[in-house]
């Protein structure tokens, strides 16, 4: 299984799943335990989508954006957080930036 699926999954099941410094932090009902285990798994995938992309591969609709925040779609493309914003919940994987 990908590790975009696994991280909507989880998303469904209810979990929430963070990268700090280099842990992978996974929070939710203990339902979903299982699921936890297979993030765990895929750890070092499931981390590179959460950390911030490089500038270059995130999408601007705006010529000249400079921003750097930044939300992960899941098809798997990283939008800019300004001038291509997230409108739809359900398309949101993660987001960060400043």
């Amino acid at each position: 299984m990908g590790s975009l699926k696994l991280l909507l999954e989880a998303r469904a099941a209810g979990l929430t799943v963070t990268v700090q410094a280099d842990r992978l932090v996974i929070r939710g009902p203990k339902s979903a335990a299982p699921l936890a285990r297979k993030l765990i798994d895929s750890k070092p995938d499931v981390m590179a989508l959460l950390r911030p992309p490089p500038l270059r591969d995130v999408q601007h609709r705006k010529a000249g954006c400079t921003s750097q925040r930044w939300w992960l779609h899941v098809w798997g493309e990283y939008c800019c957080g300004d001038c291509f914003p997230c409108r739809d919940e359900a398309a949101l994987v993660t987001a960060g930036g400043n």
